[in-house]
């Protein structure tokens, strides 16, 4: 077959084209990127759940740091990230709802930013806080030993 043959080679045709990626064991597999690495890590042991929770009780700290004229927001904000650290799958969630509560309400965790600096928050804060629902979850699996039995990340 010479180069300017334009006829599929039997690499490319077939089921493979615009496939994720080489097949094994049936399944297509995923392409990881960096980026995907970063935002939606693997939660596939015990250790990745603490690190998502890291990253999330640490994302709320600076609402808590920002929001201390008022001391009962920044208390909360505070306790969220305390909660969040120790695994608590409710601070967790409270933490994106209180993190999407501050975008939507003007409350003074947010009320003096500009729309255009909320857009550019919105996305980093909310994959953390996302990441540390799923790490909070997945560390009481991983405790109670339903999580390491080999299945597929949360």
């Amino acid at each position: 077959m010479n180069a300017l043959d334009n006829r599929a080679t039997p690499e490319l045709s077939g089921p493979d084209i615009g496939k994720a990626g080489p097949v094994q064991g049936g399944q297509y597999a995923a392409k990881s990127s960096r980026w995907r690495k970063h935002l939606w890590p693997e939660i596939d042991g015990i250790e990745a759940a603490e690190d998502a929770l890291q990253w999330a009780s640490l994302m709320a700290i600076p609402f808590a740091m920002s929001s201390l004229s008022s001391p009962i927001l920044a208390g909360f904000w505070g306790a969220l990230a305390w909660g969040i650290h120790r695994a608590s799958r409710v601070a967790a969630c409270a933490g994106l709802g209180l993190f999407w509560g501050s975008l939507l309400f003007p409350w003074p965790t947010m009320s003096g930013t500009t729309t255009w600096v909320k857009a550019l928050l919105a996305l980093p804060y909310t994959v953390a806080f996302a990441n540390g629902i799923r790490g909070a979850f997945a560390v009481h699996q991983y405790r109670a030993g339903t999580g390491s039995d080999g299945r597929t990340s949360i």
